[in-house]
């Protein structure tokens, strides 16, 4: 695991050079930046932007994100990112999937891990949701405290995955309460986040196939009714609105880029609209518009 052994602290107003794409580190940042000062770009690892006092200005996957005093934003990894401006103090934490996977494993399985030292528990991703928040509940406080008080010492792994496994805590309940599913256990409140994140993935994997209640309920190993109950709570759609709404953003770009297709039936018939009527409505109620390649290719 890649780590950088000392946090790093420097002042806006003069020139600092950055990675192309951060591993696992932290950086303190203080002042003004100059005003006509270059964007700084970078691809993001996981990411947690969190100001003390000031502001700052970020572009993420093209969006503005204005952070005030108290702001915490969490970055998603592979996001495109651009530091824009900066007045006050800030601290910016990156985390490598190395790093959060293997918090995350031990979050999910503790005491097995030591109980079942050779068996395999396995975890392929971490659920981790781009939340903009106040810096207010205990898991955000202690992140900070961690960074503030080892601000002058040397740093190693396990450093950095308990910070790893505060950050997670944090998204997690973050997550899960800003769409009301409240849960006791902090295990109960990983699973289903965790499950509720298979099931997104598994609908963004397959947005050329029509899928059931069924196949979804099996991947999540959750009930049907459960499964829907709590993904519309924490997405705020249904399943099947967020498998459409994704088709159809899909469909669109395609339609209106400079590939060439046969046909609307076609391209409706490859996204699983097997009637053509059926994606005509549904594109019109989405778009407020006529299905067009208004290229003549019909």
């Amino acid at each position: 695991m890649k780590v950088r052994d000392k946090i790093i602290c420097f002042s806006n107003d003069k020139t600092q050079s950055f990675p192309v794409k951060f591993s696992n580190e932290i950086y303190i940042s203080k002042g003004k930046s100059p005003k006509y000062a270059a964007p700084v770009s970078y691809r993001s690892s996981y990411a947690i932007k969190c100001v003390v006092n000031g502001e700052e200005d970020y572009l993420v996957d093209g969006q503005l994100k204005r952070l005030g005093t108290g702001s915490v934003l969490f970055v998603q990894p592979d996001s495109k990112v651009q530091f824009l401006k900066a007045n006050g103090l800030a601290t910016s934490i990156f985390l490598e999937p190395d790093a959060m996977l293997e918090a995350h494993k031990y979050l999910l399985w503790g005491d097995k891990l030591l109980d079942f030292p050779f068996d395999s528990f396995s975890t392929d991703f971490v659920p981790f949701l781009p939340i903009k928040t106040t810096c207010s509940g205990p898991e955000l406080k202690r992140i900070i405290n961690m960074v503030a008080a080892n601000s002058n010492a040397v740093l190693d792994e396990s450093f950095y995955l308990e910070l790893a496994e505060n950050v997670i805590l944090a998204q997690n309940k973050l997550g899960l309460e800003k769409n009301n599913l409240k849960f006791k256990r902090k295990k109960t409140r990983l699973e289903i986040f965790r499950r509720l994140s298979v099931v997104r993935e598994y609908i963004e994997d397959n947005l050329y196939k029509n899928i059931s209640l069924d196949e979804l309920s099996h991947v999540s190993c959750l009930s049907k009714y459960y499964m829907v109950r709590t993904f519309r709570q924490l997405y705020g759609k249904s399943p099947y609105q967020f498998h459409l709404e994704l088709k159809l953003n899909k469909m669109h770009a395609l339609i209106n880029s400079d590939l060439q297709i046969e046909s609307l039936r076609s391209l409706a018939s490859d996204f699983g609209f097997y009637e053509y009527s059926v994606f005509y409505k549904h594109y019109m109620r989405f778009f407020n518009k006529k299905p067009s390649l208004n290229r003549g290719f019909r």
